[in-house]
C-alpha cells in the first residue's frame, strides 16, 4: 500500500464515521425538538379550550369534539409552518453552497 493510502485511508473513515455521528445526533436532536413542539401544541391547544370555556362558547357534552377539533388544527398549522421553515433553509444553505462556489 503506497504511503499516501496509508495516511488517506483513516482520515476517510474518520471523516465517514463523523458524517454518521452527525446523523444521529441531528435526528436524536430533531426528536427532542418534536417532542417539545408537541408540548406546546397541547399547551396551546389548552389556553384555546380555557378561553372558550370561559367565555361559554363550549359545554362540557361538546368539549372532546372542540378539544380535538382545536388541537388539530394548531397541529397542523404548526407543523406545516415548521416544513416551510425548513425546506426555505435548505434552499438558502443551497444557495450559500453556489455561491461559495462561484466565488
Amino acid at each position: 500500500m503506497p504511503i499516501r493510502e496509508k495516511i488517506l485511508t483513516p482520515a476517510i473513515v474518520f471523516d465517514n464515521n463523523l458524517k454518521l455521528l452527525n446523523k444521529n445526533l441531528q435526528k436524536q436532536i430533531w426528536e427532542v425538538c418534536m417532542a417539545n413542539i408537541d408540548e406546546q401544541i397541547l399547551r396551546a391547544t389548552k389556553e384555546i379550550v380555557v378561553k372558550f370555556i370561559e367565555n361559554g362558547r363550549i359545554s362540557p357534552t361538546g368539549f372532546h369534539e372542540t378539544f380535538e377539533s382545536i388541537y388539530h388544527t394548531v397541529e397542523k398549522t404548526t407543523k406545516a409552518s415548521i416544513k416551510a421553515s425548513k425546506e426555505e433553509e435548505k434552499k438558502e444553505l443551497k444557495e450559500q453552497e453556489k455561491a461559495k462556489k462561484n466565488k
